[in-house]
């Protein structure tokens, strides 16, 4: 009896995977045919110029995706953002109806609270407290929207990490330019002398010129040149430098 169960609890755990990655491989469900039903017919109207009947349907649109469960109807509210684009121009009311439509059809899409808030400001400009009221709608869908939130981390991490190279750039190289000196200073003396000393002194010029020749980037070659200027630095400019290094590792392994 226990292999018994042992055995259909495998079948029962293989059979539950298999299932788990036909639901993420196979494409989500499309949308149901009467909300398509709806936006042909309203799409009709729109062209009849019968701007009523088609907010009725919109109105319908928007109950039936209620009705269906459906949190966003991302396609649907990018459509009546670029209408309301259009609209802006001839009609702001009917722009303003229909953004607020599509807030509702997708109320995790920040643009569409954005150019909500533009309106309503163009509409009265000496209320700012609108413009602001909709720019915190749509930073809250932003942090909603999965994808989005993402998205933006994902760009001021590289825009972060970027500008920490940068300046651990900028600091090998005001270490070179100041600790380089000091390490070339004897060269020129041992450059003259008998065989050790011009030994050390194309020895000093090897090591020096090892980033060259290994290929190493710019940012790298400033830090490995910075390196072998250690015995010249300071204290504290020494745990810059090891401070760098920690920086550069964490950013190499993320």
């Amino acid at each position: 009896m226990p292999e018994e169960r042992k055995r259909w609890r495998k079948k029962i755990i293989y059979y539950f995977f298999i299932l788990v990655l036909l639901n993420l491989v196979l494409p989500a469900s499309l949308l149901p045919d009467n909300l398509h039903t709806l936006w042909q017919k309203r799409k009709s109207f729109i062209l009849n110029g019968r701007l009523k009947e088609a907010e009725v349907v919109l109105k319908e649109i928007q109950e039936e995706k209620l009705n269906e469960g459906i949190e966003n109807l991302w396609d649907y509210a990018i459509l009546l953002l670029r209408e309301a684009q259009r609209a802006k121009v001839f009609n702001r009311e009917w722009a303003l109806r229909l953004i607020s439509a599509a807030v509702s059809l997708a109320p995790d899409l920040p643009y569409l609270y954005f150019y909500r808030g533009e309106l309503l400001w163009f509409k009265t400009p000496w209320n700012f407290s609108v413009l602001i009221k909709n720019y915190i709608d749509g930073l809250k869908a932003r942090c909603r929207n999965v994808a989005l939130a993402v998205g933006e981390v994902g760009k001021w991490s590289l825009i972060a990490s970027s500008g920490i190279q940068f300046g651990i750039f900028l600091f090998c190289l005001l270490l070179i330019f100041k600790r380089v000196p000091l390490f070339l200073h004897p060269l020129k003396e041992e450059l003259k002398g008998k065989d050790k000393d011009l030994i050390r002194g194309l020895s000093r010029i090897g090591i020096l010129s090892l980033p060259f020749i290994l290929h190493l980037n710019l940012l790298w070659g400033a830090f490995a040149i910075s390196l072998i200027l250690w015995p010249f630095l300071r204290r504290r400019e020494r745990g810059a430098l090891f401070l760098s290094l920690l920086l550069l590792v964490t950013l190499v392994s993320l």
